[in-house]
Formats: C-alpha cells, sequence, structure tokens
C-alpha cells in the first residue's frame, strides 16, 4: 500500500451529507428492485451502469462508473455488495465527476479528509487504565464511504471534544444549557476525519478530526433534540430530559433522532445485579445489562 507523496495536501471533496444520504438510498434501492440474486454480466452489466448512472446526480463520468462497476460484474449480488455499492457510489460521485473510478476500498491511497457520524459507543479503559469510550464511526463520504472506524477517546478528551462537537459549556456564573455529562451523547454526531494510510491497515483510521460549519449545524440540532429543545421534536415516550435523559432512554435511533444507540434496549434478568427487568443492549455482547456494563467500566 503506497504512502502519500510529501508534500501533497490531503483530498477533501465538500458533500451535502444529506445529498449522499438520499444519493445513497436511491441507489440501494433501485440497485435491489432489479438486480438482487441477479449475476450483471454482458448486456445485464450494461443495464447495471446504465441504472446507477441514472440514479446518481448529473455530471458522473460513465467510463469511471464503469470501471467502479467492474468488480460486480460476473458475480451474483447480495444485499451485502447492493449495500456497498450504493455507499461507495453516492459517497463519492464528485470523484466520479472527475472521471476518477471508485473501486472497493482494500486499503487508504492517500490522506483523506472524510465526513463520519458516530454509530456506537461502549464505556472502555485505556491499556493504561485511563477512563474512556470506545466509539463506532461510519464513514459518510471519500473512498472508505460505507466503511466502519474505531477510536478510543480518554474522557478528559472527550470533555474537551464536547464543545467543538455542539455541547455548551457554563457562561457568567450558570450552568450551560446543553452540557456534555456522558460519552452516549456523541453517538449520532459529526465530524470530520482526517483518514491517513499509515492508520489504516484493515479498517480506515484517523487520528485528527474537525468539524465544518454544516457538522455543528446538524450537531447542534442533534443536541437540542435531546434536551428537548428543538422545533418540532417530541419524546416518544413524552418525557422531559429531566426525567429520562436521552442516553438512558432505551429507544433507538432507528427510531428516534435523539437515541444514543441504534437498536431498541431488551428487558430480561441481569445475573450481574439480579434485576429481572434490567436493560440489554442487543448490539453487546455478554450478559451484563446496561447499567453494570457502564458501570464495570468506569467502577
Amino acid at each position: 500500500m503506497s504512502g502519500q507523496r510529501p508534500g501533497r495536501r490531503p483530498v477533501y471533496d465538500r458533500y451535502r451529507v444529506a445529498t449522499v444520504l438520499a444519493v445513497r438510498d436511491r441507489l440501494r434501492a433501485g440497485l435491489a428492485a432489479e438486480f438482487l440474486g441477479r449475476t450483471p454480466a454482458g448486456p445485464d452489466f450494461a443495464r447495471l451502469v446504465d441504472l446507477a448512472a441514472a440514479l446518481l446526480p448529473r455530471g458522473v463520468d460513465r467510463d469511471a462508473l464503469v470501471d467502479s462497476l467492474r468488480p460486480l460484474a460476473g458475480r451474483p449480488l447480495d444485499q451485502a455488495a447492493v449495500d456497498e455499492c450504493a455507499w461507495r457510489l453516492a459517497g463519492n460521485y464528485r470523484r466520479l465527476r472527475r472521471r476518477r473510478p471508485v473501486p472497493p476500498w482494500h486499503g487508504q491511497r492517500l490522506a483523506e479528509w472524510v465526513a463520519v457520524q458516530v454509530v456506537r459507543c461502549r464505556r472502555e479503559r485505556s491499556p493504561s487504565g485511563k477512563p474512556g469510550a470506545r466509539f463506532w464511526f461510519r464513514v459518510l463520504t471519500g473512498t472508505p464511504a460505507g466503511l466502519t472506524a474505531t477510536r478510543f477517546w480518554s474522557a478528559r478528551l472527550c470533555h474537551v471534544l464536547a464543545l467543538e462537537l455542539g455541547f455548551d459549556r457554563p457562561r457568567n456564573g450558570r450552568a450551560a444549557r446543553f452540557p456534555y455529562v456522558a460519552p452516549e451523547q456523541f453517538v449520532g454526531l459529526r465530524l470530520h476525519a482526517l483518514v491517513r494510510p499509515e492508520e489504516s491497515d484493515h479498517a480506515p483510521g484517523f487520528r485528527q478530526v474537525v468539524t465544518t460549519p454544516a457538522d455543528r449545524r446538524w450537531n447542534r440540532e442533534t443536541v437540542r433534540c435531546r434536551f428537548r429543545a428543538a422545533d418540532g421534536f417530541r419524546c416518544l415516550l413524552g418525557l422531559s430530559h429531566d426525567r429520562l435523559p436521552c442516553h438512558h432512554c432505551p429507544v433507538g435511533f432507528t427510531r428516534c433522532r435523539a437515541a444514543t444507540h441504534r437498536h431498541d434496549w431488551t428487558r430480561r434478568y441481569c445475573p450481574s445485579c439480579g434485576r429481572n427487568d434490567a436493560f440489554f443492549d442487543p448490539e453487546e455482547p455478554g450478559e451484563r445489562c446496561v447499567d453494570c456494563s457502564r458501570r464495570q467500566a468506569y467502577g
């Protein structure tokens, strides 16, 4: 895997995330409707190219699109292949306009700024024992679009980043209106990460992050939803933030914009604390409930 040439600036393409997600959804639905379970070859492959071109924004170079879709030729398309293709094309339509193919990601060739969104958080300690959390980031744009990156951030770093990500600090002796209190509050927030070849052996890797004005607008609205301050937002359970902060809510973000985990939590017996109605996160393996897992991480 080649590195970046000395002195070359990282790649940065400006994408509107809402556009990328809309194009991804169009591609996912359109390609699945016509090609799920089929093997595109010959005329079918030409039809696949035509369909993808029709679903992508205008100006995409056809030759670059052909080269980008060529890895799908001659193989049955399952849902995973359709999803991967939809993410890859949608998250790189500007690259395709510049006549640059977008092959499946097998390593990061150049340093590249990409939009990412936090999709999962698990409290952990570092190897040296510092409390913090591991975060999972969905890459939204760029050559690794659709893939997942992970990072551990210490509790101290989380407090530093919170202000950049949309939370408030106390002012003039008054408590913050929208304070950061727990790492789970980062789930759903967006930022830009500098993915580098030397940090991306088997998955996209990064250390440096920033927020763009669009990131900050999205994050601020998400934070306002969590404090029941956003126009038009209503808690699905009808509870105020004081009664049920979102990072303690069992509802997942597949149903609620303000949620801090993907799936609705389930209730069952927890052998660790002995509660019969303890909440469990379906994404987290093990026999500890959510409360016990958090206490165990920081206890």
